[in-house]
């Protein structure tokens, strides 16, 4: 059976290219309680950061996201070389050099070295033209991302479904021992001990706990087919679980009932442990 579950752990990437302009997008997910999205990306798209997060918001609704955004450009603008300036410094070098006595070398390399000898001015990337390219690359990063938590979530909920089936085994043994317990105790010969065992029957009954243990364990169930997030709602829902199944060990008066409680809060320990990587 396949479970419609998403795990918080994941990892996606996305690139995109057009024209002289491509960019690289990396998503990592981890465990966290709420939700946290980290964004970084480069000083050109820095505008463009408030739009990266409310697109992962919109596809992850509980743990911790790093995005990663690069941006790769041809060069596009204009070199300006100031040859007055270099000229003038080069003149400095020779004088400072005779003054000195000293043989005069002028290094290009190094007069192009010089600020202001050489300046660059980069053209500015427009919205326009980036936005179309990094909603691609995103796009494709949250999709690999949704991938890899689905896959992961369905692992989650074989091993869930399989220690589901453990606790309604261990429940359906505690039934039957609760129903075979109060045959006995309908079987006292004196009226005195039908009265006490008829309180005694009251304070030891455990069947409606035993119904809404079955009814929360279906609900779990229907929960792992229905998709979406379910994190919190596991969350509730084990600790409900977990209440039925403590008031029945603490009111059974049956050593192998208080066993299969144990065992059953064992599993559910285990499934409490998975349900937080669920997103």
């Amino acid at each position: 059976m396949r479970y419609l579950i998403k795990s918080m752990t994941g990892f996606g990437s996305g690139e995109a290219q057009k024209g002289s302009v491509r960019i690289s997008v990396e998503v990592r997910a981890t465990n966290h309680r709420y939700r946290d999205i980290q964004v970084r990306v480069d000083n050109s798209l820095m505008s463009l950061e408030p739009f990266i997060k409310e697109k992962i918001q919109r596809s992850v609704s509980r743990g911790r996201v790093d995005a990663f955004v690069n941006c790769e450009k041809e060069f596009s603008g204009k070199i300006r070389v100031n040859r007055s300036l270099a000229r003038q410094i080069g003149a400095a070098i020779k004088k400072l050099a005779g003054e000195l006595n000293q043989p005069a070398v002028v290094d290009v390399n190094r007069l192009a070295g010089f600020p202001d000898v050489i300046a660059v001015k980069r053209e500015k990337l427009s919205t326009g033209r980036v936005l179309p390219v990094l909603q691609n690359a995103l796009d494709r990063a949250l999709a690999g991302l949704t991938a890899s938590k689905r896959a992961e979530g369905e692992r989650l909920g074989q091993d869930i479904a399989g220690r589901i089936k453990k606790i309604e085994k261990f429940v359906t043994d505690i039934e039957k021992l609760s129903k075979a317990a109060k045959q006995m105790k309908k079987k006292a010969n004196s009226r005195k001990a039908e009265s006490e065992s008829a309180v005694f029957a009251e304070k030891t009954d455990v069947t409606e706990e035993i119904v809404r243990t079955q009814s929360h364990l279906h609900y779990f169930g229907k929960l792992m087919k229905k998709g979406g997030a379910l994190g919190r709602q596991f969350d509730f829902t084990i600790q409900e679980i977990f209440r039925e199944i403590n008031t029945i060990a603490a009111k059974a008066n049956d050593y192998r009932i208080s066993q299969l409680t144990l065992k059953a809060r064992e599993e559910l320990e285990k499934i409490r442990e998975q349900s937080q990587n669920i997103e």
